[in-house]
């Protein structure tokens, strides 16, 4: 009697296990699909960002060492997007000889992680048959299990005006007055009185916010400031230079028609002929394409929340940030309950708008500015929050529960409510007892595993 017993009790375990390898290879194929169609929406996004901003877009597969260029490329070059073959090899052939050496060694610079951006100025051949000057901006935006780069994302940009401007003033073929007119027309600066209200600004300045002098002349600098934009690099910015000191910088602004731009800032005290300082000088440069980038290499493109490469870069260093003061860290991972069969039942277009729905209404319930909002593939989300007390994190966890079940979205599939739910694992622990995030990240997922198991529609905790 006792060797059927344990028969049945290893037979029931190896079914338990098999289910469970089913449902994980289920899952994994799931992710692998959504991800797919992220990364689609994501080109598709940046196309939709681009689109009339100038910029030309370029996407480097590294692993197959093929490069697809946009319409604007063809057209910045003179021609058709029919008449060119926009791949590596045409490019190749149209880069300077002079600048093609020193374009890969940009490129190889940043893909071995010697710079954190890709940025090289070349000429190459128009249809015309003179050459153009392109700026090159891009970053590496994929890597695989190994942390080999696999994606390369970039912009180009015609700056044969300013490229070809900057030789002739430097052949001295600008007279002092040619030369004020052409940094009012392209370079982007302000002056200001010590409170900061502005007392003259560039065409350049002008042309970037959506103001007219007349509307900029007087007002504080504030009428551009974008309402997201962290409190701490205006509060740092104001300390260094009231202290005499020069601040450099990148700050996010807002147009006059709510447009989000950003800037590179170098910004200065100004002094008399006495030496008494009297206000402010600042000078920018446009990197709104540069931050554009950087956006796509962190940011789900369904969802727009940040993606699994960021969570895996953000991650280490909230807990490394944490240990100085040895204060709780607070992690979540988060399911959508039945996820699959939602998708069996109402259609994958359906289940975007599921994901949607559930990555808004986690990310309105998210305040400090020091937490952070993942989603970790397919319907799995990750939240990093900071909390008083551990109690206080478990309640938070389940106010999310309560929230997404309050969205009343239908789902018929789901045994444990007629609207969509989800379940959670919660992990809350001092930083000092926290090894690494593998660790942490393994055992609210294993919390997350007991929610599913014991019911769904619930809150695990390891606190």
């Amino acid at each position: 009697m006792g060797g059927l017993l344990v028969i049945i009790f290893v037979l029931f375990v190896l079914y338990r296990y098999k289910v469970k390898s089913q449902k994980i290879i289920e899952k994994q194929n799931e992710t692998i699909k959504n991800e797919q169609e992220s990364l689609k929406k994501q080109k598709e996004r940046l196309e939709l960002v681009l689109e009339g901003t100038g910029l030309g877009l370029w996407d480097w597969n590294l692993e197959t060492n093929s490069v697809i260029f946009d319409e604007r490329w063809a057209n910045m070059l003179g021609y058709a997007f029919e008449e060119i073959t926009p791949s590596l090899e045409t490019w190749k052939s149209k880069v300077h000889p002079d600048d093609i050496e020193k374009c890969f060694d940009d490129i190889k610079s940043h893909i071995n992680g010697e710079s954190k951006f890709y940025n090289n100025i070349h000429r190459i051949l128009h249809k015309d048959g003179k050459w153009r000057y392109i700026l090159d901006r891009g970053k590496i935006v994929e890597r695989d299990k190994e942390g080999n780069p696999t994606r390369f994302t970039g912009t180009h940009t015609d700056i044969t005006y300013i490229k070809e401007t900057e030789l002739k003033l430097k052949k001295k073929q600008y007279t002092i007055s040619q030369y004020i007119q052409l940094i009012d027309k392209y370079i982007i600066t302000s002056s200001t009185y010590l409170e900061g209200n502005i007392t003259d600004v560039s065409d350049a300045y002008c042309k970037i916010s959506g103001y007219s002098k007349e509307e900029l002349l007087g007002q504080n600098h504030r009428i551009t400031k974008h309402q997201e934009l962290d409190s701490k690099v205006h509060q740092e910015m104001w300390k260094t230079i009231t202290q005499d000191k020069t601040w450099q910088g990148e700050i996010m602004n807002q147009d006059k028609s709510g447009n989000t731009y950003w800037v590179e800032g170098t910004i200065s005290p100004k002094y008399d002929e006495n030496g008494k300082k009297i206000g402010y000088t600042s000078i920018r440069q446009d990197i709104t394409d540069k931050k554009l980038i950087e956006e796509l290499s962190i940011t789900d493109g369904l969802t727009n929340i940040f993606n699994r490469r960021h969570f895996n870069e953000v991650f280490p260093s909230v807990i490394n940030s944490a240990k100085r003061d040895n204060s709780l860290v607070s992690f979540i991972i988060i399911d959508i309950d039945y996820f699959k069969q939602y998708n069996d039942t109402y259609g994958h277009q359906k289940g975007d708008e599921v994901l949607m729905s559930v990555a808004k209404c986690i990310k309105d319930l998210i305040h400090r500015a020091d937490d952070s909002f993942f989603r970790l593939g397919g319907e799995e989300f990750g939240v990093i929050f900071k909390a008083e007390s551990k109690e206080k994190a478990k309640a938070f966890a389940d106010k999310i529960r309560i929230e997404i079940e309050k969205l009343h979205i239908e789902h018929s599939g789901n045994s444990v409510s007629s609207y969509v739910t989800i379940s959670l694992g919660l992990v809350c622990k001092n930083a000092n007892e926290i090894k690494n995030d593998g660790e942490i990240y393994k055992d609210a997922d294993d919390q997350l595993y007991r929610a599913k198991e014991s019911g769904r529609n619930k809150v695990e905790c390891l606190i």
